[in-house]
This record gives C-alpha cells, structure tokens and sequence, in this order.
C-alpha cells in the first residue's frame, strides 16, 4: 500500500527493516490501483533478479517465524524460543519455501 499512484514500470530500490538488518531489493512496478476503502494505492512489484527475490521471500519468512513464534507462545502458555519456533517454521514450510525459489517448469 502506498499513498500515491507509481507508474507501471517504474523502477524501485526496496528495503525491508527486520530487526537489525535491512533487506535491499531492486523492483518494477506492475501495477498501482487505487483502494476504495482506505484511499491508498495496492502496488504489485516484480524482482528484478534472483537475489532480489530471494532476499524479499527471506525477509518475509522471518517475520512470519517471529508472528509464528507469538501465536505458539500464546497458544502453549509459556515462550517459544526463536530457534524452536524458527525449526518448527522450516519443518511445516520447507517445501512451499523450495517451490517459490525453483525455477518455473
């Protein structure tokens, strides 16, 4: 979501803050449509390359790990560590990880 229309096309350098690293990214706009409900604009990008990609996916795993870690926390009444939720992360989510970074067939 973004505030204003970005040009179909338009070349962007993206970070995601997580934690303390930041995860530098080249994209492409491919679209920008206008939200009815909250006035912003839904942009879809495309990587540019592979390592933008990875990196975004990478960043995204991770803070579903750390969300992942909340709900487990709360669910089992006690702390999670972030190695134990991160574990239990890859062993329910490899696969789908592994299908997004292979190459399309």
């Amino acid at each position: 979501m973004w505030p204003e229309l970005i040009p179909e096309g338009t070349q962007l350098e993206l970070s995601i803050p997580v934690e303390k690293q930041l995860f530098k990214m080249s994209a492409q706009v491919t679209h920008s449509q206008k939200d009815a409900d909250t006035g912003l604009f839904k942009t879809g990008v495309s990587f540019q390359d592979s390592v933008s990609a990875f990196r975004a996916k990478l960043a995204e795993e991770i803070i579903q790990i750390r969300q992942y870690r909340e709900k487990m926390s709360l669910l089992r009444g006690h702390q999670l560590s972030e190695e134990d939720a991160a574990k239990m992360w890859i062993d329910r989510n490899a696969e789908d990880f592994a299908k997004v970074m292979s190459p399309a067939s």
